[in-house]
């Protein structure tokens, strides 16, 4: 994995979608009417950043380190679940400011472990493909 700009697009586009749901958040905070619309936004921006990662960056993760590739994968699944369950909460009207505080939460910590595992891996080759 020598190309380094996929890295550098990764944490661009993560910083993206942690201002969109900022946005989110205050729009929710404040009972406003476009928080639905806020949110189908930043769902939809989500799910396809995830699925550009599944497409471009973990086959290529996997080829050297399938651990790594793989936990990405299930935090994908994770977060897609989340995804779903807030939305629906958003729809009811009855989300917890709480609840989607902790997903902001969520989605950063994925990140970092994406960002982490990219940065190593620009430093060396991935060795020995666990």
């Amino acid at each position: 994995m020598t190309e380094q700009s996929p890295t550098i697009d990764q944490m661009a586009d993560d910083q993206r979608l942690d201002e969109m749901f900022g946005r989110l958040l205050l729009a929710l905070e404040s009972a406003n009417l476009d928080a639905l619309s806020r949110w189908r936004e930043f769902e939809e921006c989500l799910k396809a950043h995830m699925d550009d990662e599944e497409q471009r960056m973990t086959p290529r993760l996997a080829a050297i380190r399938l651990r790594e590739a793989l936990a990405i994968l299930q935090e994908h699944r994770y977060l897609r679940s989340r995804l779903k369950e807030i939305g629906e909460a958003i729809v009811r009207g009855d989300l917890r400011l709480e609840n989607a505080r902790s997903f902001r939460d969520e989605i950063r910590a994925q990140a970092r472990h994406e960002e982490a595992i990219l940065l190593r891996l620009a430093g060396n080759d991935g060795g020995d493909g666990s």
